[in-house]
């Protein structure tokens, strides 16, 4: 590969460009869909929990995943392995050979990588793809390594 691997700065400051656009795509998907009683519900106020609400969750939810993988395997993908905080900072995600990304990479890199590893550690997978990232030669973190992809200068 004859790309120079992104610094470990700009992923972080990418990363946190794009978790802004989601906190925005998010705040707009609770607006557009009236969510106001999960709203309710992230306060603390679980006594309004019942059957429609519940349903309510999961139409969001759908949505916000739908957002997801709109945001980060499809737009990647045509975009040659940018979102918004890649371009920002000039780095795109590529296959560990050079190629570019494909859309299975993607997903498997942001639905398990990104969203189910922290999901399903409670928040402390960050913190281990940090270190991994940190220790690696290639800067990949768990999302790279199981999607075979990695950052580079654009």
């Amino acid at each position: 590969m004859n790309k120079h691997i992104a610094k470990i700065r700009y992923r972080i400051l990418s990363t946190i460009v794009d978790v802004i656009v989601n906190g925005i795509a998010i705040a707009v998907i609770l607006l557009i869909t009236s969510s106001w009683q999960i709203l309710t519900l992230f306060l603390g106020n679980t006594a309004v929990i019942n059957a429609p609400i519940l349903l309510k969750l999961i139409e969001v939810g759908i949505l916000i995943a739908v957002f997801f993988v709109i945001y980060f395997a499809i737009v990647p993908l045509y975009t040659k392995g940018q979102t918004l905080g890649c371009f920002l900072f000039k780095i795109r995600m590529v296959q560990q050979d050079g190629t570019n990304v494909t859309f299975l990479s993607l997903f498997v890199r942001s639905l398990l990588g990104q969203i189910a590893l922290p999901l399903l550690t409670l928040g402390t997978g960050v913190i281990l793809n940090l270190i991994l990232m940190l220790y690696r030669k290639d800067n990949c973190g768990v999302h790279d390594v199981l999607a075979k992809t990695v950052m580079v200068d654009a």
